[in-house]
Order: structure tokens, then sequence, then C-alpha cells
């Protein structure tokens, strides 16, 4: 087998040789020593790298768009919770009905619509567009995350400054 790729290895430096490009006719007769198989296998190898390759994008391009559903979600959630808040804060509500504007019978938005989400997709339930799901879920749990680790740093340091 190694002594066959060689040879086509050989081959194809010959026909890149510019020598053989001067005269088609030295480049015809290198060619014409090449047998059927030979070339069966060169295309099958190339086919077969191609489409590695053609996979490879695939899979990179999907990659990259679960990323994008992923941030868009986590600031499309962050939007949402800031708006709630905000439209309860400017009806001069209390700070407990503040909180609650976010939440749905007593769970903060974001971690519900997140973890339904993400659990969504993790089962497989919605067929080939669970991963898709699954990222909008990771997106929301991510906004969850993220405010619930703010308002305990804040938490902290007033605390601090009370003592």
């Amino acid at each position: 087998m190694r002594r066959k790729e060689s040879k086509l290895r050989e081959q194809r430096q010959e026909a890149n040789n510019p020598s053989l490009k001067e005269n088609p006719k030295m480049a015809d007769d290198k060619l014409s020593t090449v047998s059927k198989q030979q070339l069966a296998e060169a295309y099958a190898k190339l086919k077969s790298r191609a489409d590695k390759m053609r996979n490879m994008a695939k899979d990179e391009g999907e990659a990259l768009v679960r990323d994008v559903i992923t941030i868009g979600s986590g600031f499309g959630v962050g939007y949402y919770m800031g708006m709630q808040y905000g439209e309860a804060t400017k009806e001069g509500e209390t700070e407990e009905k503040i909180k609650e504007a976010g939440q749905i019978a007593g769970i903060d938005f974001d971690l519900m619509v997140g973890g339904g989400l993400a659990a969504l997709g993790l089962m497989k339930m919605a067929g080939k567009q669970s991963d898709t799901i699954r990222a909008a879920g990771i997106g929301a749990l991510s906004a969850w995350a993220g405010r619930t680790g703010q308002e305990k740093g804040l938490e902290s340091v007033l605390k601090e400054e009370e003592d």
C-alpha cells in the first residue's frame, strides 16, 4: 500500500513539473501509466477529506449559532427582568413587590424559564432543535446566575458597611 502511495505521490510531483507542462504529450504519457484503481483510490481519499472538512465546517457553524443564541437569550431575559423591575419601581412599589415583579409563583422568571428550557433540551424532547433550546436555557440561567451573583455581592458590601 505504501509503495502505491509513494508511486502516486511521485506521479503527482512529476505532473506538476514545469517541463511536463511545456510538453503536454509527456504529461499524457505519465498519466497513462496510472491505473484506474490508483485513480479511484486517490479520488476516494480526496472525497473523504472533502466530506470531513464539510462536516467540520457544518459542526462549527452550528456551534457558533448556539453560542449566539445563548448570549442573545441571556440578554433577552436580562432585558425582560429589567423592564419588570423598572415598571414596578416606577409605580412606587415596595422592595418586596419589586422583587415579585420578576417572579412567577415565587420563582425568579429567568431561573424558571432557563431551567425549563435547559431540561427540555437535555431530554431531547425538541428533536433536532434540542441543542438550540438547551442553548437558550443556558443563556437564561446565565442571566439568573449573573444577576444573583451581583445581588449577593452588593449585599455583602452593604453588610460590611453596616458592621
